[in-house]
């Protein structure tokens, strides 16, 4: 095997954008391909996010400008994600870009559509579906038209004209349908390859979670291998455990191949969820979502209970009330595992920092903390830096949107300083002073030399002409 081929080899097996880019930069130009040396070229022009795992179409002048880069990429790499401002480009490319009709035309496709009708979606899958391999869509009809049984049948044939699809997110607020239509599009999962799905729904009559419904994703969640599930719905009509939502929540506990699962505001999937007695939670999550805001503290201690002996990585309680957290906190300390902790709008303020910094040196795998919009004063920022000083792993830290003063940047600078892996520190929509931020903003290693300082101007500020700084975000 070719030196060449090995390099192929290892950059195809890496998911992550900075790693594709650091690996390629890292190997001898002599050893590269023509197809990395122009994804190298095309990495000057274009930010590296759109290029790997899958190009992105922002900016058609660009394209233009780098066509045989952008050939070669689709070429080896034959992804590329279209969002709404680009979808047209699917039907009618313009002359300058019609060498890459041919390349295009083998590409899977990922689209992300954010305002769409069903007669539009019915027609892009109509042309496209073999090629479509991801779809998150916003249903966006005439709010004064109610949407009948015909509309979903019809958003049925859409969705099932796309045969290699794995990932289907859909968005559907609306003032004037049924929840049990939605029975059209579960009874299609059964038949699909969807493996990643997405519901987050609003402004329906009727019950979602029907018993058909029921055993129709019960069906899906034990032939398919579903690796995530999402049921988002900020109004449920059903707030109480019924046997259909405790059919689901079986299902999904059971299931062996899902990683991620994320039931906000769905308040009786969640409580259902939390309190499943003698059930441990699917030993393959990774990643639990759960939005709650009022959660009771019965909820919160039982699904502390329920998640203990998981291998969560990921744990996102984002409006979760600050009695129901520091309820939680005991528990987390036994997430061997656990990587990202978002705790954001919680409103933590002082007795939560004081029961969080406690714990955050024992949480062993910590990389990721997120503290935003939780009130935590300088007093309670204070508090946190402590414990951030304990920690081993820990890389990101947020706590933006906190009300924190200048009499605190002192105290917690120190506390980053004693924890040597930190790279990131988020200190933005503060109440600092703009001098104290022209001072952060000229000081680089402030925290470590590795640590990149996040601050933010206040909105009156105007900053000389001289001092080529962002009014939104300074980055250090």
């Amino acid at each position: 095997m070719q030196i060449p081929e090995v390099f192929e080899l290892i950059a195809h097996s890496l998911s992550s954008t900075c790693d594709f880019f650091t690996f390629l930069r890292a190997v001898p130009r002599l050893n590269l391909s023509k197809q990395f040396q122009s994804i190298l070229h095309l990495a000057s022009n274009v930010p590296e996010r759109l290029i790997y795992p899958r190009f992105g179409v922002a900016d058609v002048t660009i394209i233009e400008m780098n066509l045989e880069a952008v050939k070669w990429l689709l070429i080896w790499n034959p992804h590329i994600h279209i969002s709404q401002i680009h979808h047209t480009l699917l039907n009618h490319l313009p002359l300058f870009l019609q060498s890459l009709t041919n390349p295009i035309s083998y590409c899977a496709l990922h689209l992300e559509l954010h305002c769409v009708t069903i007669t539009q979606l019915h027609h892009l899958t109509t042309q496209h579906g073999s090629q479509i391999q991801s779809l998150s869509i916003k249903i966006h009809e005439p709010r004064n038209i109610p949407l009948g049984k015909s509309s979903f049948e019809r958003l049925r044939h859409a969705i099932a004209a796309c045969g290699k699809l794995s990932l289907f997110h859909l968005q559907l607020d609306h003032p004037a349908w049924n929840g049990a239509h939605l029975q059209y599009i579960f009874d299609y999962l059964v038949e699909s390859s969807i493996v990643n799905f997405k519901l987050c729904i609003s402004g329906y009559r009727g019950d979602s979670m029907t018993n058909r419904c029921s055993f129709s994703l019960v069906e899906w969640l034990i032939c398919v291998p579903v690796i995530s599930f999402a049921w988002i719905d900020p109004d449920p009509t059903e707030t109480q455990t019924t046997p259909a939502i405790l059919r689901v929540v079986h299902a999904l506990s059971a299931s062996k191949t899902i990683k991620k699962i994320d039931l906000s505001l769905s308040k009786a999937l969640m409580t259902t969820f939390a309190t499943l007695r003698n059930k441990a939670s699917p030993k393959s999550m990774q990643t639990l979502i759960a939005e709650y805001p009022y959660a009771p503290e019965s909820y919160i201690l039982s699904l502390g209970q329920r998640i203990i002996f998981s291998s969560i990585t990921q744990l996102d309680l984002t409006w979760n009330p600050s009695s129901s957290i520091i309820a939680l906190v005991p528990y987390l300390p036994r997430l061997s595992c656990l990587e990202s902790l978002n705790l954001s709008h919680c409103y933590l303020m002082i007795d939560g920092s004081r029961a969080l910094a406690q714990i955050l040196p024992r949480i062993p795998s910590l990389t990721q903390l997120y503290l935003t919009s939780n009130d935590l004063f300088d007093t309670g920022a204070t508090t946190i830096s402590l414990g951030v000083a304990g920690c081993k792993k820990l890389k990101y830290l947020y706590l933006n949107k906190n009300q924190l003063t200048d009499s605190s940047l002192a105290r917690l600078v120190l506390g980053c300083r004693a924890c040597p892996t930190l790279q990131h520190v988020d200190i933005s929509d503060n109440l600092y002073k703009n001098a104290t931020v022209r001072r952060i903003h000229k000081k680089a290693d402030l925290i470590s030399k590795i640590c990149t300082v996040v601050s933010s101007f206040s909105v009156d500020y105007e900053p000389r002409q001289s001092m080529v700084v962002s009014t939104a975000t300074v980055a250090v």
